[in-house]
């Protein structure tokens, strides 16, 4: 059995070391602290920033890295990198002057919008026309003064249209009056039952539709696929675009993103292309990958799938936690 004096120097050197242990955590907690609260301005910078001074950013973080600053410090470079393209603005929905803008329009729409979607390119709050359901059609309907619809030379109906198909002042004949049915069943049809060349089976693919802006004939395209069971009315409109310059013709399907974001190769960009991008962040996945997912999220192409676009606060917040897993993962390795 120890001594009193013994014991009390080994109670001593206890107490020591049981401080020493704490003052170390506690300096160890402290700079963790003082590291997360540095990395959170940085993303909320970078959240605000013009995509200019991000540029400049990205070149001193760059220059910083290179100059072989402390591994804790390079760690934290990355996931800012991170944040400054998650923070970038949306995509530019325009080329030259071509206007486009997504869509994911099931029809027939919800009761609350009368079961139809109004197509109003220049958004004036004047309808060029309707894409609505009528039974067990799906047509263009309520077509305004002035409209037309690119019609097929044998059918009259509106003809599908492939991507890069022309849609001009001469490229077709275009009418606002005509059979109107684009999918469905109609057992009085004198061409048969089913009718229209937006069925399920045709595809989906580009309706042409010519109309006024001040005086002046414009060209258009609206995206439309036929969904659901074959020959059904259901139907889904993924895009419309138009020309700005009066009399000029536009490619059926300018301006929509090309799917260079879609990593598991599967025809569309959703969320299981983020969680590709976030097991490959850091190793096959770029900070340049994650602007292009956000871009192309939920934009159909021919053929992605339906997906509703995530708020710009939502993305941020994805691309701060997809920015920590690619530095945990990175930390593990090292």
């Amino acid at each position: 059995m120890r001594s009193d004096g013994a014991g009390s120097r080994f109670f001593s050197k206890i107490c020591t070391f049981s401080t020493t242990c704490t003052a170390s955590q506690l300096r160890t907690h402290r700079s963790a602290r003082d590291d997360s609260s540095r990395h959170a301005v940085a993303i909320h910078t970078a959240l605000v920033m013009t995509p200019s001074s991000v540029q400049c950013g990205l070149s001193k973080s760059r220059q910083m890295m290179k100059n072989g600053q402390h591994r804790r410090n390079r760690r934290r470079v990355a996931g800012t990198l991170g944040a400054m393209a998650a923070g970038l603005g949306g995509s530019q929905m325009s080329d030259a002057a071509v206007v486009y803008t997504p869509l994911d329009v099931n029809i027939p729409v919800p009761e609350v919008n009368a079961g139809e979607y109004h197509i109003d390119f220049d958004g004036d709050g004047t309808p060029e026309f309707d894409i609505q359901q009528f039974d067990t059609l799906t047509k263009v309907a309520d077509i305004a003064p002035g409209v037309g619809i690119l019609r097929d030379e044998v059918s009259n109906r509106a003809a599908n249209l492939p991507d890069g198909a022309l849609i001009g002042p001469a490229t077709g004949f275009y009418s606002g009056s005509g059979p109107d049915a684009l999918n469905g069943i109609d057992n009085g049809a004198a061409d048969g039952p089913e009718v229209g060349h937006f069925q399920v089976s045709d595809g989906p693919g580009f309706i042409g539709v010519e109309f006024m802006v001040g005086g002046n004939f414009h060209y258009g395209y609206v995206g439309y696929e036929g969904t659901g069971v074959e020959n059904s009315a259901q139907g889904r409109i993924y895009a419309m675009a138009y020309e700005t310059s009066p009399d000029t013709a536009i490619e059926a399907g300018a301006g929509i993103p090309e799917l260079t974001a879609d990593f598991d190769l599967d025809g569309d960009v959703d969320g299981a292309d983020f969680l590709n991008w976030q097991q490959g962040f850091g190793t096959t996945r770029t900070a340049a990958d994650l602007v292009n997912w956000r871009a192309q999220f939920g934009q159909p192409g021919a053929t992605a799938a339906a997906a509703a676009v995530p708020e710009p606060g939502s993305l941020a917040l994805l691309a701060t936690g997809a920015a920590g897993v690619g530095l945990y993962r990175r930390r593990k390795s090292q």
